[in-house]
């Protein structure tokens, strides 16, 4: 379920926190495991937010009644939304409440920014269009995946809650969103229901085995053969003070080279590719291209020289 490319950031993170703060390899291969986990709250954190704000709009509906003058609208308030199906759903999933239990998941820390977002949505035209909609499981699994995507993409204070409570979550908001909203389309009306009935089904931490294998041998493959790889790059380098080479830069190479040699399945494009867009968003401006050509001549090298076969 965490892809490839964020595995790949991951491990980067790990390595340049390793060599910035002088931890030692083990420290480095707890803090990927770590960060890893961290990662996959973050998609429990995001189907949390959907029962925090249905919560808080009913309580902002009872309050309403109480108001001077209240009209029709505030006494007699639909509350369609806090009885939401698939609201009702995740409140009830064992695997869920499980999860959200044993690893501390809440908003109760970030109350104001749950208000917010339930005001915001009760003012909304979507919101009056799902009032109006029919009555049924299918309207209420599509109010709620078009909560995520029109209400959580642009709210800067959600973004700032979440970095608030974790820094491993900043760069991955979008990504593990768009995972709510594919598992939300994938409930179905007899999930959570009677007893004995199936639960929600959510995405694994990996697609697969192949994938946590993948993470622990590019990570250990950069951290075991540092000096070498290191090496490859002095020797690429001749005309140019290694030194100079900004240290993101040097990280990313290093990863590059340790997926270069260690997996022999995965194409010299694919690799190339993942490396540049990676060193576009954490490197410095121009990185992309130097990683690239730093990449594809020791490429060239490894091929030359037997160690590694690609194409």
């Amino acid at each position: 379920m965490i892809s490839r490319r964020l595995l790949r950031i991951l491990a980067m993170k790990a390595l340049y926190q390793q060599g910035m703060g002088g931890s030692s390899v083990a420290d480095a291969r707890r803090a990927l495991n770590f960060s890893i986990y961290k990662s996959y709250e973050l998609y429990f954190q995001m189907l949390d937010l959907v029962v925090s704000v249905a919560a808080e709009v009913e309580v902002v509906l009872n309050q309403r009644k109480n108001k001077l003058r209240p009209t029709d609208a505030d006494l007699n308030p639909s509350m369609r939304f806090p009885e939401n199906r698939v609201v009702a759903q995740l409140r009830r999933s064992e695997a869920f409440n499980d999860f959200k239990s044993k690893n501390g998941i809440s908003w109760q820390d970030h109350a104001e920014v749950v208000h917010r977002l339930a005001l915001n949505l009760l003012e909304s035209d979507y919101y009056a269009a799902y009032l109006r909609s029919d009555d049924n499981y299918d309207s209420d699994r599509e109010f709620v995946s078009e909560f995520y995507l029109r209400y959580v993409d642009d709210f800067a204070m959600l973004y700032d809650a979440l970095e608030e409570m974790s820094g491993y979550w900043t760069d991955e908001v979008e990504y593990f969103t768009s995972f709510v909203i594919k598992s939300v389309r994938s409930f179905k009306p007899q999930m959570c229901g009677e007893p004995g009935s199936p639960d929600l089904c959510f995405f694994p931490m990996y697609k697969d085995a192949s994938d946590a294998d993948f993470v622990k041998r590019l990570l250990s493959g950069a951290l075991d053969n540092r000096d070498r790889y290191m090496g490859y790059i002095e020797e690429v380098t001749r005309n140019w003070d290694a030194e100079r080479i900004a240290y993101m830069d040097k990280v990313i190479i290093l990863l590059g080279i340790s997926e270069l040699e260690n997996f022999p399945d995965i194409p010299l494009k694919v690799t190339l590719d993942e490396y540049i867009e990676i060193s576009k968003y954490y490197s410095t401006q121009g990185s992309s291209i130097y990683v690239n050509g730093m990449l594809d001549k020791i490429a060239s090298l490894l091929c030359e020289r037997g160690i590694v076969e690609k194409r």
